[in-house]
Order: structure tokens, then C-alpha cells, then sequence
């Protein structure tokens, strides 16, 4: 745990020397290439800093900030797009939007007033997780498609539940900002099409950073089509980068065939809806049938290419074995700060 926590100073420091590099020294380039060659040793080192985590979690959330987010943000930062190319940004904001998952845009009084919400989400989200971590010991007694099943609903709230929270981190700075945070997900389960899983329900902020980057530039050459498929097969080769930093084992490719699979499908169902909505008296499949035939092409498809890379080795014992860890944690936590009433 020691180990742990030092490594977590050393990221945390290190990244922000990095970040503080980008805003005070980079940023004067000029934009274009002059300013990305500049970037160039932050994005190494970037790649380097999660090996420091002997955690599975630790790593793979490090890798997904540091190598996925914030790369493709500086990236954007290199040709003055994106959100840390707002004028006017301070060193604080600026920070805080390299790394975390928040969006500057306008929050009125109904979603300030919504917080106190997403926190009883947030906390409904970690009972559940907790319980399913709690049946992990007796997960021999299941069948592998049920374990799967717990296994995608657990890959779903640990996501949804480490976003969420670490983008709190930045509440301080956008207090009195009218700033809001970015939603990460908005109920993947009531997809009711690929198309609405992944463009409007599923990791929104991984969305919405593939869309300048690969969907815009790819779409002015190539046409919708292409630079859809295209998105998604940058998303599956940084899948498979962020495999290799949970597993530490080479790439198998089965992670890349997922999101090429669901791009090409996605490409073709946007085809055919636009194809039958020119036809009069077409009318879309109800929610209650179009949303458990896609989760169900999902799950199938994640059981089939996007799990198994994760099932090999001992990865799979030692995710379980942290996540038990931490749910003895935060029971005791918990017990501290909430005392059962000692018997009369």
C-alpha cells in the first residue's frame, strides 16, 4: 500500500510539472506541428508514468488518463482545438481539463441542483458494485455466461464510478465558474440502437474526444461511413494499448476486432435506418425490443473479443483480489465513521 501511495505522489507531481510545462512553455509554438514536436517528450513520458502502479486498477486508470485522454487532448492543444485552447484559461482550469473528465460549458441551476443527485447515484452504483465483488468467492458456482454478465455490469459501475468521482476533484475550482461536469454515461442499458449506445450513451467523453480527432478530419476526405469505422478503430487500438498496461501482456488483436466489428455494424445499421427512413409509414423498433437486442449484441460480442484478453493469466484473480481489498476498506471506513450502537 505504501508502494502504492508513493507511486501515486510520483504521477500526480510528475504530471502536473508536465502539464505545467504545456501551459507556460508549449503553448507559445505556434500551432502546428512546431508546438506537437514540442509535446512530444510529455507524451512519452506520459506512457511511462503508469508502470510505476503495481496495481491492475491503479495502472489501468492512470493509462486511460494519461496515454487516452489527456494525449488526444494535447494532441487537439497542438493545432489550438479543443478545450485547452479556451482563451483566457488559467493554470487551475487548465489542469484540471487535461486530466479530468469535465467539459467547460454553461451549468444553470437545474443541474447544480442535480448534484446532490449524482451523488446518491454515484453511492447506489458502489452498493452494487460492492455486492457483486462479494460474489466473486463463490463465482465457481456459476455459469461462465452469468460470470460474464456480473463482469460487464462490473466493468460498467467501476467505469462509470471512477470518472465520475475523480472528476469531483475539480469542484473547487469550478465553484462560481458556471462550469459543468461531463457526463460519462446516460444509462447505457436503454440503448436502443448501436448508433445511441455509442455515440450517446457509452463513455461519452472517449466520444467526444474521437470525433475531432479521427471522425471530423477522416469524414472531410472520406465521406460519414469511413470516418465512423475509422473512430472506432483507433478506439480498438487504444483498447488494446490499455489491455497491455493491465495485463502486461502483448496484444492479441481480439480487442481491436470488438470495435472494428461494432463499427462496421454500427456503419451499416446507420445505412439501413437512413435508407428505410425515406420510405413513408417506417417506424422504429419500441424501446422495450430495440434495447435488450442491442445490450444483448454487446454483451455477446464483449464475451466473445473483450473479455477473453482480460480472463487470461492471473489477471482476473487479481482484480477480484483488489477489489475485495477495497470493499473491506470502505466497509471499515465506514464501521469508523459509523459505529454500530453498542448493545444495552
Amino acid at each position: 500500500m505504501d508502494t502504492e501511495l508513493t507511486a501515486v505522489v510520483k504521477v500526480c507531481s510528475t504530471a502536473t510539472l508536465a502539464f505545467s510545462y504545456c501551459y507556460f512553455l508549449a503553448s507559445k509554438f505556434p500551432s502546428g506541428k512546431f508546438r506537437l514536436l514540442s509535446l512530444l517528450p510529455v507524451l512519452y513520458l506520459f506512457t511511462q508514468l503508469p508502470f510505476l502502479f503495481t496495481s491492475v486498477h491503479l495502472r489501468g486508470i492512470s493509462a486511460f488518463y494519461l496515454v487516452w485522454l489527456s494525449t488526444f487532448k494535447l494532441f487537439l492543444f497542438s493545432f489550438s482545438q479543443g478545450p485547452l485552447s479556451t482563451p483566457d484559461l488559467s493554470f487551475p482550469l487548465f489542469l484540471s481539463l487535461s486530466f479530468l473528465p469535465i467539459k467547460l460549458d454553461v451549468d444553470d441551476n437545474g443541474r447544480r441542483e442535480r448534484r446532490s443527485v449524482k451523488l446518491l447515484g454515484y453511492s447506489l452504483k458502489g452498493l452494487i458494485l460492492g455486492f457483486i465483488t462479494s460474489i466473486y468467492p463463490q463465482r465457481h458456482k456459476y455459469s461462465r455466461a452469468i460470470v460474464l454478465a456480473l463482469y460487464s455490469i462490473h466493468t460498467y459501475l467501476s467505469i462509470d464510478l471512477v470518472l465520475g468521482l475523480t472528476s469531483l476533484l475539480s469542484f473547487p475550482i469550478l465553484v462560481g465558474k458556471k462550469l459543468k461536469f461531463e457526463p460519462q454515461f446516460s444509462a447505457p442499458y436503454l440503448s436502443t440502437s448501436l448508433q445511441d449506445f455509442w455515440g450517446r450513451r457509452w463513455n461519452l467523453m472517449v466520444t467526444r474526444l474521437l470525433h475531432p480527432t479521427v471522425y471530423v478530419p477522416v469524414k472531410s476526405y472520406f465521406g460519414h461511413y469511413v470516418g465512423s469505422v475509422s473512430a472506432f478503430m483507433v478506439s480498438g487500438v487504444m483498447h488494446e494499448v490499455m489491455f497491455y498496461y493491465i495485463t502486461s501482456m502483448d496484444p492479441t488483436g481480439e480487442v481491436m476486432c470488438f470495435f472494428a466489428l461494432h463499427g462496421v455494424c454500427t456503419a451499416m445499421e446507420i445505412a439501413v435506418k437512413t435508407m428505410l427512413g425515406r420510405k413513408r409509414g417506417w417506424i422504429s423498433l419500441p424501446t422495450v425490443v430495440a434495447a435488450p437486442m442491442t445490450v444483448l449484441f454487446v454483451f455477446a460480442t464483449a464475451q466473445w473479443l473483450f473479455f477473453p484478453p482480460l480472463l487470461r493469466g492471473n489477471v482476473e484473480e487479481q482484480v477480484i483480489s483488489e477489489c475485495t481489498l477495497m470493499v473491506e476498506a470502505a466497509k471499515k471506513a465506514i464501521g469508523y465513521w459509523y459505529p454500530s450502537p453498542s448493545p444495552s
